[in-house]
């Protein structure tokens, strides 16, 4: 076993971990974004469900990848990539 260790390997280790930190961090804070759409998006579909809705082509550009629709549910992906399933 290492009786000491280098202080460039340590500083090296401690910018790494750092970077993974960050990157973490910012992949949490995009989750938690996209979640907050979803909801936005499920609550809005859920006071209009009764209603006739129109085509939102610029809704859909800068949103929603792709929606897929079965007999019971709505599978909506987001440009991230995250989805959610929205019984109907």
């Amino acid at each position: 076993m290492k009786a000491h260790w280098d202080v460039t390997e340590l500083a090296e280790k401690v910018q790494e971990l750092r970077r993974r930190k960050t990157e973490i961090e910012a992949g949490r804070t995009a989750e938690k974004r996209n979640k907050e759409r979803i909801n936005n998006l499920r609550e809005s579909i859920e006071k209009s469900k009764d209603k006739v809705f129109a085509y939102d082509e610029k809704l859909v550009q800068n949103f929603i990848k792709e929606i897929k629709i079965f007999p019971d549910k709505l599978t909506i992906t987001v440009i991230s990539g995250a989805h959610e399933d929205i019984t109907i």
